[in-house]
């Protein structure tokens, strides 16, 4: 697959600092795959997707939640009807002050690749009303970082001391592992 770049000038509209879309995503294979120079944060709002990086490909279902630092090349197809993935781009220079003042979550810094977690049923829906909100306001930097700090406290509040390149399913194992209601069933 060839690369292309996507720059932040091409997808924030002038004076915001985050765009989000809403995206159905067809079973087509992409053509190419891409990088940006900002950071994409992006998850899985229906579906399953198929995930294509330089590495291989990989599936991603509904709840999926990834991160990408600029530079991470990646695509995304969809698999089967209905396959809707919510992506957020976040300005170069919004990402630059949150990583000053942040704590270190390896999640947010996503270094060597992509950063992978999961959201249940409940986070989901949290996000999205989120999301929401977000795609009603005017997209500055007190809306990016309304959007984006609950989020991050919330993952700072479920680590699981995993590698951000651990398997998705055992993210989400060791996050549910934290919910005493997992275990009263047996």
């Amino acid at each position: 697959m060839t690369q292309r770049t996507l720059t932040h000038h091409d997808v924030l509209p002038p004076g915001t600092s985050i765009h989000l879309t809403r995206a159905l995503l067809t079973p087509a294979r992409p053509k190419a795959l891409h990088t940006h120079d900002f950071t994409e944060l992006f998850w899985v709002q229906n579906g399953t997707l198929r995930h294509h990086l330089p590495s291989g490909v990989e599936t991603l279902t509904e709840g999926a939640l990834i991160l990408l630092r600029p530079g991470q090349p990646h695509a995304l197809q969809g698999r089967g009807d209905a396959a809707l993935a919510v992506s957020i781009a976040i300005h170069p220079d919004l990402v630059q002050s949150l990583d000053a003042r942040l704590p270190s979550l390896p999640f947010w810094l996503a270094e060597h690749g992509p950063a992978r977690t999961h959201r249940d049923s409940r986070q989901l829906v949290t996000l999205n009303h989120a999301a929401g909100l977000l795609e009603r306001g005017p997209c500055d930097s007190l809306a990016a970082e309304a959007f984006l700090l609950p989020l991050l406290a919330d993952l700072i509040r479920h680590e699981t001391g995993l590698p951000t390149g651990a398997p998705t399913w055992l993210h989400r194992a060791c996050a549910m592992a934290h919910d005493p209601a997992i275990y009263r069933g047996g």
